[in-house]
């Protein structure tokens, strides 16, 4: 398959079928056996130093520090993934990125741990898709951003997703999408079990298929 700037592409599939393992194979984790990967022609593998700046991957956990503040965490993240902009421009970034994620208000609520938590479960999600997406790479790879919240908190990280996705390559893995949020991508992967790439098309073509 092959995806182009401006895409935000779904991948699905049974548990235990590929998807963690494809996004980690994308990202420069996990070398591919066979096959290539390949950035506007260039093997990422034979290129890493040259092409990693350029991909984000997003596992499941959350990669935030529960001690600090919403704030903070994405200070300490805009630091580490974008050490060339000033700290003028970090902190214009920062504001803007804490309006996208729906968490201005909340910016300087502490995380607090799963079991003392002071967010709720979405807060927590839009929080770990924001330490990410304040870099600047061009390609996103998110790892089940929805699990474990409800069909309006998953529509709500999607939604953030896709308008902070603006030119960029993104895509994502989901378990069981409502149609809303299916309807949200432009294209589908569609894995079976061994890694199988059993479709891959627009959302239109999928639902046919």
């Amino acid at each position: 398959f092959s995806a182009h700037r401006g895409e935000m592409i779904c991948v699905m599939g049974a548990s235990g079928c590929g998807k963690s393992t494809l996004l980690r194979a994308l990202s420069g984790q996990f070398a591919p056996v066979q096959g290539e990967i390949l950035f506007n022609g260039r093997s990422l593998y034979d290129h890493y130093e040259d092409l990693r700046g350029y991909v984000v991957y997003i596992p499941q956990f959350d990669a935030f520090d529960e001690n600090l503040t919403i704030e903070e965490n994405l200070e300490f993240a805009a630091a580490i993934r974008a050490p060339h902009l000033s700290r003028k421009e970090r902190l214009r970034r920062i504001d803007a990125k804490l309006a996208e994620l729906g968490l201005n208000e909340r910016r300087r609520s502490v995380v607090g741990s799963v079991h003392r938590k002071t967010l709720s479960g979405g807060e927590r999600k839009r929080l770990n898709i924001g330490l990410d997406m304040i870099s600047t790479a061009d390609i996103y790879l998110f790892d089940e951003p929805t699990s474990g919240l409800s069909s309006k908190d998953s529509e709500h990280v999607v939604e953030i997703i896709r308008s902070m996705a603006h030119n960029k390559i993104v895509l994502v893995t989901i378990h069981q999408p409502t149609t809303r949020i299916f309807e949200m991508f432009q294209k589908v992967i569609l894995l079976d079990k061994g890694g199988k790439l059993v479709f891959f098309g627009t959302i239109g073509e999928s639902l046919r298929y």
